[in-house]
């Protein structure tokens, strides 16, 4: 059953909550438009642009075939997390590059969208 208790403990309801998903553990991944939150049980940890990630909003979030978390930010590229450290993808100046898509093919291509086209 859900807590929400300590859900609001943990102060994640003050977030504006863009997108949402679970890993094949059940914890519940968050993007939000203050970094990514991470809720495993009652613990939650918080992950923003001082742990790794290019920015702190956080348009969409997906989990591949991997479990690697992939992450779109809004102007400012794509993230990835292998459990240990995140890894940004930043396009060049000038093509903007705010991600609000993304989804993993049959051949576990990433790709997603940008504001000037796809990126994969």
């Amino acid at each position: 059953m859900f807590d929400h208790g300590v859900w609001l403990k943990n102060a994640v309801i003050t977030d504006l909550v863009l997108d949402i998903t679970f890993d094949i553990n059940g914890n519940m991944w968050l993007g939000t438009k203050n970094g990514v939150v991470k809720r495993k049980g009652a613990s939650v940890t918080r992950y923003l642009t001082a742990d790794g990630l290019p920015g702190d909003i956080i348009n969409t979030i997906l989990i591949d075939s991997r479990e690697m978390i992939w992450c779109g930010t809004h102007q400012l590229g794509l993230a990835r997390f292998n459990n240990i450290s995140w890894i940004s993808f930043i396009l060049p100046n000038p093509f903007p590059s705010s991600s609000d898509a993304i989804v993993v093919d049959k051949n576990d291509t990433v790709w997603s969208n940008s504001n000037n086209g796809l990126i994969f």
